[in-house]
């Protein structure tokens, strides 16, 4: 799933920024924990106005994708843009919050079907 997403990002030609390895850091400290992966990623062109529109979006972006196991399932959770929308003073700007939650389903989509 780690490199479909990988894949699907790269075919969007979006950054990715950060990769944290969250189990690697469970193992520094002598502890364990299951695959868990952040990939960090996005696009100035898409964060750009929903920052310019509520700068307290800069603490959500660049967007974010978890994939971790649950229960033996590889699971991919990224934060909806509806949910962002939401809790951010975003009201001005529907047509790149339509756009930024096409792509993400699209990612997540092109991501999961294996």
């Amino acid at each position: 799933t780690v490199a479909a997403l990988y894949e699907a990002l790269d075919r969007r030609e979006l950054s990715v920024f950060a990769v944290i390895d969250h189990a690697a850091g469970a193992a520094a400290v002598d502890m364990t924990l299951s695959p868990s992966t952040l990939i960090i990623f996005g696009s100035p062109r898409g964060g750009t106005p929903l920052m310019q529109a509520d700068p307290l979006m800069g603490a959500e972006l660049p967007l974010r994708a978890l994939v971790f196991d649950r229960d033996g399932q590889t699971v991919l959770a990224m934060t909806g843009m509806d949910f962002l929308a939401r809790n951010y003073n975003l009201e001005n700007r529907t047509s790149v919050i339509k756009a930024v939650s096409e792509l993400i389903n699209s990612i997540a989509n092109e991501a999961t079907s294996l």
